[in-house]
């Protein structure tokens, strides 16, 4: 059985395309389903599927565990990268060096070294609307460190201080949206621009 969860219109340059988001009950997943295109004649209905507002309360249950999940899932996914591998970093921001790093005066710099960022430079030619902006790899930062020193190493050397929000945490925060009715499904979905309908909620 597949219920309807949103749908939404994708504007081409002459043509545009509409699409519904279903969930499947034999498989446990959300497909998005193209039903209707102005390229041709044809297509569905909305009315063919039913709202998931209209589901048996199992089959909400399913829906709303899988759409916290997995949103909690990418977002753990997407802080970690941001975490572990920094691709800009401000003045203020604390990071520890996750590999021994020698400059050129022969002076190591050890693995767990942690400071707050005081300095960023990035080398390069860069263009605004173009290639080789700064990022990990052409950045250095200055580390100012508990003594008052500063030393200075790649940002690709380094990560955030400091530890993740754990997934459970943001599974709470997540759960708590939704009974609020401010949880977003449009991200679980191929939209990228807005929902025509919500049905789920």
């Amino acid at each position: 059985m597949q219920y309807k969860i949103c749908d939404w219109e994708r504007n081409g340059y002459s043509d545009s395309d509409f699409y519904v988001a279903l969930w499947d009950t034999d498989t446990g997943k959300l497909l998005n389903h193209e039903y209707a295109t102005t390229r041709f004649g044809g297509g569905e209905s909305l009315n063919k599927w039913p709202t998931m507002t209209s589901a048996p309360a199992d089959v909400q249950t399913a829906f709303r565990t899988w759409a916290v999940d997995t949103a909690a899932g990418l977002i753990y996914a997407r802080a970690e990268l941001a975490h572990n591998e920094p691709s800009a970093v401000k003045h203020g921001d604390r990071l520890v060096t996750v590999r021994k790093t020698r400059k050129k005066d022969g002076t190591v710099i050890e693995a767990g070294v942690s400071g707050e960022v005081c300095w960023t430079g990035s080398f390069g030619a860069f263009h605004h609307n173009g290639y080789n902006r700064p990022n990990r790899s052409n950045t250095r930062v200055g580390l100012r460190l508990l003594d008052g020193s500063v030393v200075f190493v790649g940002l690709s050397a380094c990560r955030r201080d400091g530890e993740l929000e754990p997934l459970d945490a943001i599974r709470i925060r997540l759960v708590a949206l939704m009974a609020a009715g401010q949880f977003e499904i449009m991200p679980l979905t191929s939209c990228t621009a807005w929902l025509t309908s919500s049905y789920w909620q």
